[in-house]
C-alpha cells in the first residue's frame, strides 16, 4: 500500500504538466495544454516565434549575433475542420487535418531552419542558439492577462545551444 502510494506520488506531478514544447536529440516536440488546444478550436489565432542566434564569447561574457526570426500562426478553419499555418513570408498557409500534425510541422520546420542558418553561418563551428515560444503578446486582450497568468500557457523551449547541427 505505502509503495502504491509512493508510485502515486511520483506519476501525478509529471502527468500533470504533460504540455510544453520540449527538445532532444531527435527534435522539437510541441505538446498543446487543453486550455491553448480549446482556445485554438474556438477560433483564437497562436503566433508561435521561432528565433536563431550566433553565441559569441569573449572571456566570461557571451551575447546572441546574427538573431533572425520566423513566424507561424496557427487558425481553426471552422468551415472544414482543419488547420492553417502561416509561416510569416509565405504566400499560402499550410493546410492540416489536425492540431497534432500542425503542431509537427512548426517544430519541424523550425529546426529545419536552425539547420539551414547554422550551415549558412561562417562561424559554423561556434555554437548556435535557438527559441520556440508562444508569443503572448499575440493573443486577444481578455486571453493575454490569463496567458500570463495560467502555467498551461507557458509554451517556451527556451534558448538551446548546439556546437555542431549536423
Amino acid at each position: 500500500m505505502l509503495s502504491a502510494l509512493f508510485l502515486f506520488y511520483f506519476i501525478t506531478p509529471n502527468a500533470a504538466f504533460a504540455y510544453g514544447i520540449s527538445h532532444d536529440e531527435n527534435g522539437i516536440k510541441i505538446i498543446l495544454a487543453k486550455e491553448v488546444e480549446d482556445a485554438i478550436d474556438g477560433g483564437i489565432s497562436l503566433t508561435f516565434e521561432c528565433e536563431f542566434a550566433h553565441i559569441d564569447r569573449f572571456l566570461f561574457f557571451t551575447w546572441a549575433e546574427q538573431v533572425k526570426s520566423h513566424r507561424f500562426v496557427v487558425t481553426r478553419h471552422a468551415l472544414s475542420n482543419r488547420y492553417l499555418v502561416q509561416h510569416k513570408g509565405r504566400l499560402a498557409p499550410r493546410i492540416f487535418s489536425s492540431k497534432y500534425e500542425s503542431m509537427s510541422y512548426i517544430a519541424k520546420r523550425s529546426m529545419d531552419l536552425f539547420l539551414e542558418y547554422h550551415v549558412q553561418d561562417e562561424h559554423s563551428d561556434d555554437p548556435h542558439a535557438m527559441r520556440l515560444r508562444l508569443s503572448k503578446t499575440e493573443l486577444p486582450g481578455p486571453l493575454r492577462l490569463s496567458a500570463f497568468i495560467t502555467k498551461e500557457w507557458d509554451l517556451d523551449s527556451g534558448w538551446t545551444s548546439w556546437k555542431s547541427a549536423r
